[in-house]
């Protein structure tokens, strides 16, 4: 027997957008970089995170879902950083 959820099958059900996920997590600190690459780990030793790799390409900003930093691209800082 196939479970349902709402009336649809376990296969095809897509659960209503609510308050949940990345756009909605608390900014812990912003950060400007100046690549469009990075890394972070938490910033903790070992109380941090597992190491994740960040794109900032499509926006110039992103948020780490592990601890909600947000990175920000800065020109003024790559074009400092290319001297």
């Amino acid at each position: 027997m196939l479970s349902t959820v709402r009336g649809q099958s376990r296969w095809s059900y897509k659960p209503e957008k609510g308050k949940l996920g990345a756009g909605y997590m608390k900014i812990t600190e912003e950060i400007k970089v100046g690549t469009l690459n990075v890394a972070c780990d938490g910033g903790k030793g070992h109380l941090g995170h597992p190491t994740v790799y960040l794109n900032l390409e499509e926006k110039g900003e992103v948020v780490c879902p592990y601890c909600s930093k947000k990175y920000i691209f800065d020109k003024s800082l790559a074009e400092h950083a290319a001297h």
